[in-house]
This record gives C-alpha cells, structure tokens and sequence, in this order.
C-alpha cells in the first residue's frame, strides 16, 4: 500500500486529472487520463491494480506490469511512499 509523501501537495483539477507537486520548490506534473485513475484508486482510495483492472474491465494480468512501473515512477519521484 502506498501514501502519498509528507511533501507532496495536490489538487483535484479539471476533467479528473491531478496535479501533484512536492514542496517546496518541486515542478508541478499532471496526472490524467489512466494515470489520474490510478492515482485516485490506489493512492488516494488505498485500492489496488485489481480495482484499477476492474474499472477498467480488464483482466488484471492485462494492466500489472503497466500499473507497477507507474507507481514506481512515483516512488522513485518522490510522490508517494510505502505505508
């Protein structure tokens, strides 16, 4: 399970996407579209990628490796944390 980072801000914006930024100096990024979806089910609703694939009607096996390296994108950025 992962939490978003003690640093990090972010805002709900238009058309379901998220704008996230660490503080205090960080560069703002966008989540939308897919990453904005996994963004809200798995870090901020604490699901995981079996929620993701069933919101998106597909097999788990299908998104998994899609889905991990995302969340290891955050990780590695600073965004969110391990629980």
């Amino acid at each position: 399970m992962l939490r978003i980072a003690n640093d990090v801000a972010w805002v709900q914006g238009e058309a379901d996407a998220y704008h996230v930024m660490r503080l205090p100096a960080g560069t703002p990024i966008t989540l939308a579209g897919t990453a904005a979806s996994v963004w809200r089910i798995m870090v901020i609703e604490g699901g995981d990628a079996d929620d993701v694939a069933s919101h998106y009607g597909v097999a788990t096996s299908e998104i998994s490796s899609t889905v991990a390296e995302f969340l290891a994108q955050l990780v590695r950025g600073g965004f969110v944390k391990e629980a």
